[in-house]
């Protein structure tokens, strides 16, 4: 999926806006993903010249499954993601494509996806361009400033989206 995203994006010019993707990956033994809960980190770097910031989300990614196996270790890791932000998603995917919700619907057990309507993956990136969603302490450039800044582990995957004016041929 973020390979997907990353290619998409690869150097597509929206109106003089250059949109990149780069992708981070870490593949340790034992995941780095037990203290902040989450499989991905996104950030959207934007570099304009009337607008400057970066800002990030946490996402934990499931498989859509029937019968809810695996609640309990989704509810723990939506916690875990909670406790460094607000700005915590759950990804669940399946063949038919990724529904997008809240972590907060899991933490605490009460809620779930049936309680909201799931976005898609267009809407959730729309709302997040448009600066809706986005956490400014998650504007994290590299792996190493994610633990350095959060002292966490960081997530397994970063991918991080750039806007900057595309230069002139």
């Amino acid at each position: 999926m973020i390979e997907s995203i990353r290619s998409r994006l690869g150097d597509l010019d929206l109106g003089g806006v250059l949109w990149r993707g780069r992708k981070t990956t870490s593949r340790f033994v034992g995941s780095e993903e037990n203290r902040s809960g989450a499989d991905l980190l996104g950030v959207l770097e934007v570099d304009l010249p009337d607008i400057s910031f970066r800002k990030g989300f946490l996402v934990q990614a499931k498989k859509r499954e029937k019968g809810g196996r695996g609640i309990n270790r989704l509810r723990e890791q939506c916690r875990k993601m909670l406790d460094v932000t607000p700005d915590a998603f759950v990804f669940l995917y399946s063949r038919e494509g990724v529904d997008v919700l809240p972590a907060l619907l899991f933490a605490d057990g009460s809620l779930g996806f049936r309680h909201t309507e799931p976005w898609d993956l267009t809407r959730f990136f729309r709302a997040h361009f448009a600066s809706f969603i986005g956490d400014r302490k998650l504007g994290i450039g590299t792996r190493a400033e994610f633990a350095t800044t959060l002292d966490l582990p960081p997530p397994r995957d970063v991918l991080i989206v750039t806007a900057s004016l595309a230069e002139a041929d």
